[in-house]
């Protein structure tokens, strides 16, 4: 192991042009330089995942996170393509947000949002609101006919009462027609006039008072 590594210069006097020869430790020069420089934090406790196996889902301001629990009950990956969907469906008498994958809703690969390296997933507008209505921390539970979707609870427990995924299928078609319809309403226009169609209803109008019974020829 090498202890020292002594650099020897030879350095003049402006003075008398003496010439003399210094010794310099480069070893202790290069300890003394790493030990005044600041050490930088790691980014990496910023994209830390929260560990806990119980699979929780927090709701934060314009996100929300997943625990290390739901992630792997998800079956998901952070920082991956994987995305994630949150929607509604009745059970019993109550509402209940659920969360699964795009392909577990029977949508389109691309919808939702994906997940990023620190387990978060971007999430706002008026459905943060409508799930914040629920509450801000929900434990998953398993949709009692489906393994893809999970029932966000705030007590961990199954929901009593129907829980079929044709009504979820149906809350989804009413959802997107209305939807549709909405757009339908935005985009309409009203279509002009036809110019011509006027023109000849004046034309009618005049020839109301024209009594052809005074024209002598």
């Amino acid at each position: 192991m090498l202890t020292k590594c002594i650099l020897t210069i030879e350095v003049a006097d402006e003075a008398t042009g003496e010439i003399k020869n210094q010794e310099f430790d480069v070893l202790d020069i290069v300890s003394e330089k790493l030990a005044a420089k600041p050490v930088k934090k790691s980014s990496s406790s910023k994209s830390k995942l929260v560990e806990d196996d119980t699979p929780k889902l927090i709701l934060e301001d314009s996100k929300y996170s997943l625990t290390t629990g739901a992630l792997k009950l998800l079956d998901v990956e952070p920082g991956s393509e994987d995305r994630l969907c949150i929607e509604g469906q009745k059970i019993g008498k109550e509402e209940y947000p659920l969360i699964s994958t795009p392909i577990g809703f029977g949508m389109n690969v691309s919808k939702g949002n994906k997940i990023t390296k620190s387990g978060t997933v971007r999430f706002s507008g008026s459905k943060h609101d409508w799930l914040a209505e629920f509450g801000s921390e929900f434990i998953l539970v398993p949709h009692p006919n489906s393994d893809k979707i999970f029932i966000l609870t705030l007590d961990g427990k199954v929901p009593e009462g129907n829980a079929s995924l044709e009504s979820l299928k149906k809350s989804s078609t009413s959802k997107k027609k209305v939807e549709k319809e909405v757009k339908e309403k935005e985009v309409e226009q009203p279509e002009p006039e036809d110019i011509s169609d006027l023109e000849d209803l004046l034309a009618d109008e005049d020839n109301k008072d024209f009594d052809t019974s005074n024209f002598e020829l």
